[in-house]
């Protein structure tokens, strides 16, 4: 045979291979997660500006969380308490009033892996004006999270 047809041939087989693989996409197992969204409640210290948010505002906060979890394909949402394997983001959300009569968010954000030591796998505090942004920080910093377990980097 000569050059070209050779060539040819690797080309078809080639595509027929990814044509296969397109037909029959690999199933991955999802990973739950599940989203707890809290105020510091009375426990907290005094010497702490934060004032606790309103219910409706903490439900709003995670109902936000969750939202954006929801748009990644290889998460599951699960219940907090149902949460036996997999992971666990808790954040303890506050508003601190600024200059101006505004006020801002202020959440403890940490994402936790449930295993028998339920390890700590990411913690950051994190300040936005509205929930919106708070949420989507969550949501960046569980994404570095995940980028740093597929790089290998989080042991």
């Amino acid at each position: 045979m000569d050059h070209k047809a050779l060539v040819l041939i690797g080309l078809l087989a080639t595509l027929s291979a990814a044509g296969q693989d397109q037909q029959q996409p690999e199933q991955r197992k999802r990973i739950p997660i599940s989203v707890r969204v809290e105020s510091e409640g009375p426990s907290g210290l005094s010497a702490q500006s934060a004032h606790d948010l309103p219910e409706a505002q903490l439900r709003e906060l995670e109902k936000l969380i969750t939202s954006l979890f929801s748009r990644d394909d290889s998460l599951t949402i699960v219940d907090p308490s149902d949460s036996k394997s997999g992971l666990h983001v808790s954040v303890v959300a506050g508003q601190v009033a600024v200059a101006n009569s505004r006020s801002w968010i202020i959440a403890s954000s940490a994402v936790t892996i449930a295993n028998d030591a339920n390890s700590l796998g990411i913690h950051d505090v994190i300040a936005g004006p509205d929930l919106q942004s708070v949420a989507r920080s969550v949501s960046y910093l569980f994404s570095s999270f995940k980028f740093r377990v597929q790089l290998g980097l989080y042991k």
